[in-house]
């Protein structure tokens, strides 16, 4: 970190900083709107192809499931090779022309072919993204400047983007509504092949001064405490995370509320989502990221909870707009921000890729076989939600074993544990 030394200064960030978190900040909330295009065109997908709600479930696997293999490998391959920006540029280019392509399918088979493809080039970018902001922030910036990269996602595809893809498929058809999602990702990825720099990365050896192995890279993971349990968060949180939003659409429109109805309180909820998305990883500068991380987790379970006991009742509603964003604002908590103070810098793209293929293969790609599957056997999408709540109070149970990492937070414990040394002598 560090690298914006010698940079104009502009409200505490360095030029090229600032500029990395705005492009950054784009580039990520149009990949995850995106992958939530499905989910937001899901009732006129249904209807004119007929599939149940497994096969809406199989469409999150299979493009999830490749999410999250190359998330692993591309991630790991970047530590390895000493690269960033290569491997970047690409996969913002091609996961915009496979999901414009997937607009042209007439079946259900091609569909899921063209979705297994956005997945495959979407996947890594989340981790090669944040090495590169790693590599360029400013001292005590991470945090925050992992949180705003974040909000992209709360502001691009949670805001404007139900209402944006809900109305255009309304106008014209789903199939406008992919292009509107594909066609700005394209031009993201023009503008980071222009304007973002190449990092050096400091590439891991081992004692002989031989470049690690991708495994051996891999398995410094299992190997530390912190990096295992954000592991198990990620799946937990992820699971429960899927389970909440890839049928929140079908949850709303079966509730009885309309499609652009339903738009509108998805995009309602992401007004919410940009505040957490930035203030949980600021306020765990100040209480710490463990409190910040478990908390959160905590209050994400009330949401799902509600939805199943009340269903479409005005509280319902309420409570999904004012802390349905939570689940989304983890992610750089237990994936980049607590991970990347554990361990050393040149691992970043591996530790990154691996928690997030993890949370994504287990939770974004198997999990939705079950609760599909389960929604299908219930005639309903109350078990989906309780098993939501259930995995968020799980994910936050799990966070509180782990060992805090904000120095702040560590330099106050350690003169504490001094004091109290200094007083018991």
């Amino acid at each position: 970190m560090n690298s914006s030394i010698g940079q104009k200064n502009i409200l505490g960030w360095g030029s090229y900083e600032l500029w990395l978190i705005i492009c950054f900040f784009f580039s990520w909330g149009l990949i995850f709107l995106d992958a939530q295009a499905v989910s937001y065109c899901s009732a006129l997908i249904v209807q004119e192809f007929g599939i149940n709600n497994t096969q809406v479930g199989l469409i999150g696997t299979v493009s999830v499931g490749t999410f999250a293999l190359t998330s692993l490998l591309v991630g790991a391959m970047s530590d390895r090779l000493g690269y960033r920006k290569k491997l970047l540029v690409p996969c913002l280019l091609l996961c915009s022309i496979f999901s414009a392509l997937g607009a042209t399918t007439h079946t259900f088979g091609g569909l899921l072919i063209t979705r297994a493809a956005v997945g495959f080039f979407e996947g890594p970018i989340l981790p090669l993204v944040m090495a590169i902001m790693a590599k360029h922030s400013s001292e005590n910036r991470f945090s925050i400047n992992c949180g705003i990269i974040n909000a992209g996602v709360a502001v691009i595809a949670v805001l404007i983007g139900p209402t944006l893809l809900t109305q255009i498929a309304s106008a014209s058809n789903w199939r406008m509504a992919f292009l509107g999602a594909a066609i700005p990702t394209f031009i993201l990825g023009i503008v980071t092949a222009l304007t973002v720099k190449e990092v050096k990365v400091d590439i891991n050896t081992d004692a002989s001064g031989k470049k690690t192995s991708i495994l051996a890279n891999l398995g410094v993971i299992f190997k530390t405490r912190n990096l295992l349990l954000c592991f198990f968060v990620g799946i937990f949180g992820m699971s429960g995370y899927w389970s909440l939003m890839q049928f929140a659409m079908l949850f709303w429109t079966n509730a009885g509320l309309s499609i652009t109805t339903t738009g509108i309180v998805i995009s309602s909820m992401g007004i919410a989502c940009i505040f957490y998305a930035i203030f949980v990883p600021k306020i765990s500068d100040v209480v710490g990221r463990v409190p910040a991380l478990a908390v959160s987790y905590f209050i994400c379970s009330i949401v799902p909870f509600t939805m199943a006991i009340w269903g479409g009742a005005p509280i319902t509603i309420g409570t999904y707009i004012l802390f349905g964003g939570i689940p989304g604002a983890m992610t750089t908590m237990y994936m980049t921000i607590i991970p990347l103070e554990t361990v050393s810098p040149a691992l970043a793209g591996s530790v990154g890729g691996l928690i997030l293929a993890a949370a994504q293969l287990l939770g974004g790609a198997i999990w939705p076989i079950f609760y599909g599957r389960i929604a299908d056997l219930t005639a309903g999408y109350t078990s989906s939600m309780i098993c939501a709540g259930v995995l968020f109070f799980i994910a936050a149970s799990i966070a509180c074993f782990i060992k805090e990492t904000n120095p702040k937070a560590v330099r106050q414990a350690r003169k504490e544990a001094a004091r109290a040394a200094k007083a018991s002598a």
